[in-house]
This record gives structure tokens, C-alpha cells and sequence, in this order.
């Protein structure tokens, strides 16, 4: 994937030669270059974004990958005061007054506050190195910002061969053409409002075309501001993550007996998962101490719901994990639910890593505490948290 996003990174090569040769000083007007050469018609498509009130751009690509192919998309915001929203990778940016408000797109009201250098959005660091043509454009002011636009960060030497003007599927467009020691790039460029609408690639993993959909605005579409209200802000990256207070993701199940079982259809009841598999040592060691806790919930008729949720069994089809939990299952004489997470899909929604991983959820469905690994005391620590995530409830 690492590969891929530096292949994205040829398509900002689309922006910016004109801005490495700008060395006016603050009173003097840059003259035009010929915009019928390939660098004039560059340092057009660059003083388009830099002078633009406000504009909006989506970057979308088709990658290979299992099960079929898969898209990506970047989605960006651009206004005024260096103000931006980008949506990429997973996580949403807001840029506003110079601070940078990053949270994840699963969880959107979740947001660490962050300094923006400069007050500019040049990338999306810090959760990789990826560098936007349009950001670089944007918000750059040296050549070394420009140069690390062209490269989105990771591709570098890029040089401008050529320019032509085609025509697809009706359409006159203006080309410019690239290309390093790797690639060669074809950048597709609207003639009339000198915005990118395509950038192809052509390189040594095989070829990728990413479809650009830019729109010039007198003043931003959508506000750009940050509201606190909105917002739990947490001090750290690592606290993005879900967490002790965060709403429990939702799910269905089917129990062995093919029972249906929803999360959000629990409320009011403490409810406590324990991701697990049939290979894991740590699991068989901690299910016995679930089991244990289940039996004292159900004898004292507390509001506390036990399932174990079995995943990532190795074993092909899902007959064949169905079945080899099922003997274990009446192997261990276990009489507490296990929920079919056959592919797994919960236990990412709950960003289970290494099992076993325990959470307990109160009865308003926010996680209250998570616990990952075998304890031995894991029976009393369940007793009494599921006894105050209760009395909090009261």
C-alpha cells in the first residue's frame, strides 16, 4: 500500500515547476510565461489553486487487492485563512486558525488537537507521509514544500518532458507529460479553468489513472470551523483508538445455535465480550475464568450479559470454524454463549490485536473498561466492574 500512496504522490507532479522559479519581490508582478509551453502552462495550473477563494477536490483511485478491486479516495476542502477539511486515509483533518483537529472517520467526534507548522496543511502527517498536489499548491512557500508536493513525500525526481492537447471522449484537454528513472505520468488538465482531472501512471507495478473532480468556489461551500462542543478532545494520537467511554461499535451475531444476538438490542444490561480462538493459549486458560464469571452473574441475577466471541479460527470455511469451536466448546463443558465472528469484522470494530482481549460494556452501550491478555484474578476484576458500571447507571 506504501507503494500505492507514492504512486498517488506523482499525481501532485501535476502542480508546481512555476512556484520554484518565483523570486519576484513583494511589489513586482510575475509576468505570465507562454502558456503554450509545458512550463507555462504549469505555472498556470498553479496560480489557478493559489488564487482561488475557496475550491474542493476528490482524488479517487482503483487499487487491486483481495476479494476485487478496491477504491481510495481523498477528499479536500479548501477556504480561506488557511483553513481546510481533508478526509483521507481513514481519518479526518480540520485546519482552523493554525491548529490541526485530527480524528478518525469511525469516530468523528473523537479529536486530538495538534499545531499546524507554519499554520499550513501540507500533509497529512502525522499519521503518514502523504503529500496532496492540491496542499502543496496550496498552502506552500518554498521550494522545498513544492518539490515534497510533486513527491507526495515519497517519489522524488520527477522532471516535465513535454505537453500536448487530446481529446477524450469528446473532450479537448491539455496534457503534460512527466516522468523519473520508475514512471512516466500523463496529468490531464481542464484548458479552460487550468484545474487537473486525471493523472495516469505508468510504472513498474503496472498502470493506475487517478480521476480528480476540482471545483472553484468564491467562498468555501461548507463552513470550516471547529467547534468544542462537538468534539471530546484527548491528549494523544494513541487515544484516537477506541476506548473507556466511547460508544461500543453495534453488531449481530448468531450464537452456535444460530441465535441472533445484538448488541443494541442489550441495553440496560452490563454486557462483557471475550474475544478468543480455538489456537490461542492464552484464550484457553482465560475462558475457564469467563465461564466462572458467567455462572456466579447468572446465580446472583445480576444485569450482567457473558458471550464469548470466537475469531480468526485458521481453518477455511466457515462450516469448518463452526464446527471446530463446537467441539470445543462441549470439550470444555462451557454453558456461556460464544458468538461466529467469522470474518472477523467485529473484533476490527472493537480493534481487537492480540487475544484474549475483554471489554465490558455498561448499560448506556459505552465501553467501560478493556482488558487484553490472561489474568488470573480476571473473575473478581469482572465482579467488580460490572458491579460499578451498574451502580453508575442507577
Amino acid at each position: 500500500m506504501k507503494w500505492i500512496l507514492g504512486i498517488l504522490c506523482l499525481a501532485a507532479a501535476v502542480a508546481l515547476p512555476l512556484l520554484l522559479t518565483a523570486c519576484q519581490s513583494e511589489n513586482e508582478a510575475a509576468a505570465p510565461s507562454n502558456i503554450d509551453t509545458p512550463q507555462g502552462l504549469f505555472e498556470a495550473v498553479a496560480r489557478t489553486y493559489q488564487s482561488a477563494p475557496a475550491f474542493t477536490d476528490t482524488v479517487t483511485v482503483n487499487l487491486p487487492g483481495q476479494g476485487g478491486e478496491q477504491t481510495m479516495t481523498f477528499e479536500l476542502l479548501a477556504g480561506a485563512n488557511g483553513n481546510a477539511r481533508l478526509t483521507a486515509l481513514g481519518h479526518n483533518f480540520l485546519a482552523v486558525d493554525g491548529q490541526l483537529y485530527l480524528s478518525r472517520e469511525s469516530r468523528p467526534n473523537k479529536v486530538v488537537r495538534l499545531p499546524l507548522a507554519d499554520g499550513r496543511l501540507l500533509a497529512t502527517d502525522p499519521i503518514g507521509t502523504l503529500r496532496l498536489p492540491q496542499l502543496a499548491l496550496r498552502y506552500g512557500t518554498s521550494s522545498e514544500d513544492y518539490l515534497k508536493g510533486i513527491g507526495m513525500g515519497l517519489v522524488e525526481d520527477l522532471h516535465l518532458t513535454g505537453r500536448e492537447s487530446v481529446q477524450i471522449d469528446g473532450t479537448a484537454l491539455d496534457a503534460l507529460l512527466f516522468n523519473n528513472n520508475d514512471a512516466t505520468v500523463r496529468v490531464l488538465i481542464d484548458p479552460r479553468t487550468k484545474l487537473i482531472k486525471s493523472v495516469t501512471v505508468d510504472g513498474q507495478q503496472g498502470a493506475f489513472e487517478f480521476q480528480m473532480n476540482p471545483a472553484v468556489y468564491a467562498e468555501a461551500p461548507r463552513e470550516i470551523v471547529y467547534d468544542p462542543s462537538a468534539y471530546r478532545e484527548v491528549p494523544t494520537l494513541a487515544q484516537l483508538a477506541l476506548g473507556e467511554g466511547d460508544a461500543a461499535p453495534d453488531f449481530t451475531l448468531s450464537t452456535l445455535d444460530d441465535q441472533a444476538v445484538t448488541l443494541s438490542d442489550l441495553g440496560g444490561s452490563v454486557v462483557v465480550l471475550d474475544f478468543w480462538a480455538t489456537w490461542c493459549g492464552p484464550c484457553r486458560m482465560s475462558l475457564p475464568k469467563l465461564q466462572e464469571f458467567a455462572t456466579w452473574a447468572e446465580q446472583e441475577g445480576v444485569a450482567v450479559k457473558v458471550f464469548a466471541v470466537d475469531m480468526g479460527e485458521r481453518v477455511r470455511t466457515n462450516e469448518e470454524k463452526r464446527r471446530k469451536v463446537r467441539q470445543f466448546w462441549q470439550r470444555q463443558r462451557f454453558t456461556m454463549p460464544t458468538l461466529m465472528d467469522y470474518d472477523s469484522k467485529v473484533a476490527k470494530a472493537f480493534e481487537v490485536g492480540s487475544i484474549p482481549h475483554t471489554v465490558v460494556i455498561g448499560p448506556d452501550g459505552k465501553l467501560w473498561k478493556v482488558h487484553i491478555g490472561f489474568n488470573p484474578g480476571m473473575v473478581e476484576v469482572l465482579k467488580r466492574e460490572t458491579a460499578q458500571a451498574l451502580a453508575e447507571a442507577d
